[in-house]
Formats: C-alpha cells, structure tokens, sequence
C-alpha cells in the first residue's frame, strides 16, 4: 500500500501537486492519504477523481487559484523577484483568490458574536463551489481506500535546516520553517520510536514460554503480529532565496509553476532510488528516507 502525507501551506501546495505527477507517471497511485488545509484539498481532489483524470484535476484547480491577473515575467536577480513576489502576496491579501478565498465585506472585528465572519477574514465560500466542480464525491466517499502503511510518501512543505538570517523578513521566514517542520518530523520520529518499541516487545514476549503468557500478553502478541514493515520517503521543499516569509500566500501562476515542478524534480529523483522502495528488513521495521539529505553525504 501507498500512502501519502502531506501538511498545510497554501500556496506550496503546488510542490505537493508536483510530487504527485511524480508519482503518478511512474505508475504509483495513493490507497491512502491525509492532509491538513492545503494538503487536505490536494489529497481531496486526488482520492476523488479516478486515477487517469488525478494530475489533470489538480492543474486545473492550480492554473484557477494561480490567475487573478498578476502575470509579471520579471527576469534578472533575485531583487526582482523579490519585488515580483511581494507584489503579489500584497495583491492576495487584498483582493483574495478567484475560486478559493475573498475578504469579507465587513471586517471580522465588527461583526457580532457568533456569526459566521466573526472568526475569519476570509470567505471560503467559492472553494465549496470550485471543489464540487473537480471533485466526484461519490467516488471520494466510496471508501475503498484502505491503510496498510508500507510505502509512505511524505511531503512537507517547510525545510528545517537552512542559513542563518540576515533581515527580519529572513528571521520570519525561517520561523516558519522550523515551527511547521519540526511538527512532522517530530511525529515521524516519535512513530518511528514506538514502532521500534513494538517489534522489541514481540520478539521478547515471543521469547517466553506460551504456558508462561497471561491472557493479556496473549491479546498483545496476537495485536503485534501484524506490525507492518513501513518505507517513509520524506520529500520536503527548499524555497529560493527571494520567497521571504510570504512563500505561503504568494499565488502567481510563475511561482506556482516553478513550486510544481520542484515537486515533479524531486518525486523524479527520490523514485530513482528504487532500493527506497524496497520494505526494510524485520528487525529495522521502519526507515526514512530524503533524497536532499543523503545525496549530500
């Protein structure tokens, strides 16, 4: 079984679309995913749509939310770009997104208690539209998508290790990145500790005789003996330079592209190690694996 994992980053989550094409073009389809905020859309319109029309619903959702008229085409230094994306975030948080969020005429400050916009900037409301649009929830609600955790793909879109700051908009940024990172490297870890701690408790109740064994080591050695043996490939983005700590709002078509096609590149080289792919032996049980981190070594 495959799994796929991603996180919460708006407009990253093109990179999450990317890794899918990825994915897809090698013949390696999801039985199960999960997904928090952007992710959560991503994986919707993934496990909703049959596998040949999956890569040609997220481009169509991705080419929508990235139109809203800023098109510039700025070429030279990283400067530029800065200027280009700042623009453009500037722009999304004024006017929204077409088919995805917009301000909400009365500010969530002046409204009453308990309505709707009291809690929220934004309406969400055209998302539910656009969604329905891309989205054939009779499939997505049939639940034949089953977890068995053995090939999992995690996609994050926050890079824990980076430089050192030199502005304030750096110093944001990299807050960013280590807050929302260390969250999923943190579970991964933490499952990976339980995990280990599981096999060790199989094999040593395994290791005592069964006239030995209570009725509740009976029930506990019965739960471990289907312990899957679990390949977690971790793809995490690296963002340029000029993205600043606005990465996650800025929604030109240019910046969309280059998101997807980092996650495209990167699904490309991480599938290039097929041993990757391979499940771990009994006694390891569980391994990760970043394409960035070990072609570094």
């Amino acid at each position: 079984m495959n799994q796929v994992q991603s996180e919460d980053a708006g407009a990253l989550g093109a990179y999450q679309a990317g890794v899918f094409e990825g994915l897809s073009e090698a013949g390696i389809e999801p039985n199960w995913m999960s997904g928090v905020s952007i992710g959560a859309i991503n994986a919707s319109i993934i496990a909703g749509n049959k596998p040949e029309n999956r890569v040609a619903k997220l481009k169509a959702f991705w080419e929508a939310v990235t139109d809203h008229g800023y098109a510039s085409h700025l070429a030279g230094n990283d400067d530029y770009r800065i200027l280009h994306n700042m623009t453009s975030s500037f722009m999304t948080m004024a006017s929204g997104i077409p088919g995805f969020f917009k301000p909400r005429a009365l500010s969530a400050w002046f409204q009453p208690p308990g309505q709707l916009g009291a809690t929220s900037h934004y309406d969400t409301s055209e998302l539910k539209e656009h969604l329905n649009s891309l989205i054939d929830w009779e499939i997505l609600n049939s639940k034949t998508q089953k977890l068995n955790q053995v090939l999992v793909f995690q996609v994050d879109l926050f890079n824990a290790r980076g430089d050192m700051p030199k502005t304030m908009p750096e110093v944001s940024s990299r807050h960013k990145d280590i807050m929302y990172s260390s969250r999923t490297r943190n579970a991964t870890n933490q499952y990976k500790k339980i995990h280990h701690l599981q096999l060790k408790l199989r094999d040593a109740l395994s290791r005592i005789e069964p006239s030995q064994w209570s009725p509740e080591d009976k029930k506990t050695l019965e739960a471990l003996q289907s312990i899957p043996q679990i390949s977690v490939l971790h793809l995490i983005y690296h963002h340029a330079g000029f993205e600043g700590d606005s990465k996650d709002y800025e929604f030109s078509k240019w910046t969309m592209q280059e998101h997807w096609a980092a996650g495209l590149e990167d699904a490309r080289r991480t599938l290039s190690h097929r041993e990757w792919l391979r499940l771990p032996d009994q006694a390891e049980g569980m391994v990760v694996h970043d394409v960035h981190r070990e072609e570094r070594r």
